[in-house]
């Protein structure tokens, strides 16, 4: 039997039947999340075979419930510490429906760049759940284990029993509001109408003389939810809703519930502008606020794959840098830098690439022109806009820049070798006298 076990194909095989899926996350400063899943993992999530890491990851971690998020981030810590984890929580898979999921994992110390976990992602809702729960039943109750897991995390549950048009309340923070355990659908629309938006009521008054869950459009859907904000005392206060049909009672019990969401949207404000934050310190030079060389190098190698049009590639340095450094400091020189990096965006347009390689070298990246003459002009304009003098008690130091510039052709169209052609024709430039600009040839 060992045999067989150290075989992927055959244990892939029996993981495919038992529906487990393997799954690599990676966790790396500056970078977004990623997880690297297998076919069986990304059919247990309900996600598109071609998804990136990064999506792959987010479509997880989002539906996992908000009341065992502190669960699966105390099984992340264990990993972290070398210790292996196993935990099961409460799941919602992409068509609205929940889930029990068993996940195992351990961490990677062989990757150095930042954290990595393996491990595998099991359905395990058939095994938890008795089957008597399953079954049809004639009670006005949505399943044992669906409340169990709601209960958890909505203030307000309430039942609308299409058998009998009643309402019930299953949980409510509001109960002084209900005539009696059960009241009529008009009375619990009305109620309603003094706690909920307008929009969410209609909703749920569309959904309920169906009898089934129809959305804002009036398209019917395997369930609804949405984050919605209502006034208190003149400040918006967020709340979520969630709406779906209790499938072991025929579809004939509605279920409806509530939560108020208002610290998590704060989080997830805070969280989205910390990414954007992080997502733009990778993409753009800190000083200059233009692409820095990892950025600008994509960008151009991405353009250079995909279209196959003669381009520019502009290498720039400034001459006598190092002495305005040296000579009025660092501070002063950033405000140069500073001032080069704005100057060339003001004279290249929206679709040419600007960004800095480093210290004092520069790059414009020209997408499309008519003819070398156009280059000309603007390189001619770039050296005129980027002469500076600096006056001094003692010396007038004088700023220039010297440029090298070279055609993409069939023979060179790549970052790398476009980059080494300008730098030739840019150590040419310096070889001149500087202050001037050279085709390489």
């Amino acid at each position: 039997m060992d045999k067989y076990l150290q075989q992927n194909y055959y244990r892939n095989k029996v993981f495919n039947l038992i529906q487990v899926g393997i799954w690599t996350i990676e966790l790396e400063n500056g970078k977004l999340p990623r997880m690297y899943a297998d076919n069986v993992m990304k059919k247990l999530l309900g996600v598109d075979e071609n998804i990136s890491p990064e999506d792959c990851y987010m479509s997880w971690y989002s539906r996992i419930f908000s009341s065992h998020i502190n669960i699966v981030e105390e099984a992340i810590g264990k990993l972290i510490s070398g210790k292996k984890a196993e935990i099961t929580y409460p799941w919602m898979n992409n068509e609205g429906k929940l889930r029990y999921i068993r996940c195992g994992g351990e961490r990677d110390f062989s990757y150095k760049k930042g954290l990595r976990f393996l491990g595998y992602h099991h359905d395990v809702t058939t095994i938890i759940l008795d089957k008597k729960q399953r079954q049809d039943s004639e009670k006005p109750v949505i399943s044992d284990y669906i409340l169990h897991i709601l209960a958890s995390v909505y203030e307000g549950i309430h039942l609308v029993d299409f058998r009998t048009e009643k309402v019930t309340p299953i949980k409510a923070s509001n109960y002084n509001e209900w005539s009696g355990m059960n009241i009529s659908q008009d009375e619990y629309l009305n109620i309603l109408r003094k706690l909920v938006s307008n929009d969410i009521v209609n909703v749920i008054s569309n959904s309920i003389k169906k009898q089934e869950i129809i959305d804002e459009n009036g398209n019917e859907k395997p369930y609804f939810t949405k984050d919605y904000n209502k006034p208190i005392n003149g400040i918006d206060h967020w709340y979520n809703v969630f709406i779906c049909m209790d499938e072991t009672s025929s579809n004939n019990v509605m279920l409806i519930a509530f939560r108020d969401i208002n610290e998590i949207k704060s989080e997830q404000v805070n969280a989205l502008e910390t990414i954007k934050k992080l997502k733009y310190q990778s993409e753009y030079d800190a000083l200059t606020g233009i692409f820095n060389r990892f950025t600008l190098e994509n960008h151009i190698k991405t353009y250079l794959e995909q279209n196959n049009h003669t381009t520019a590639f502009i290498l720039i340095d400034l001459d006598n840098f190092k002495k305005v450094n040296d000579t009025l400091g660092h501070i002063e020189g950033d405000v140069l830098l500073m001032e080069v990096a704005e100057k060339l965006k003001q004279l290249c347009s929206q679709d040419d690439e600007v960004g800095r390689l480093g210290g004092d070298e520069f790059v414009v990246f020209v997408k499309k022109f008519n003819n070398t003459q156009y280059i000309e002009n603007l390189v001619s304009q770039i050296i005129s806009k980027l002469e500076k003098t600096y006056n001094t008690d003692s010396e007038q130091i004088q700023v220039t820049a010297s440029v090298g510039i070279a055609i993409s052709n069939q023979e060179n169209c790549t970052f790398s070798k476009l980059y080494h052609a300008a730098d030739k024709a840019l150590y040419a430039s310096k070889y001149k006298g500087k202050n001037t600009y050279t085709f390489f040839a």
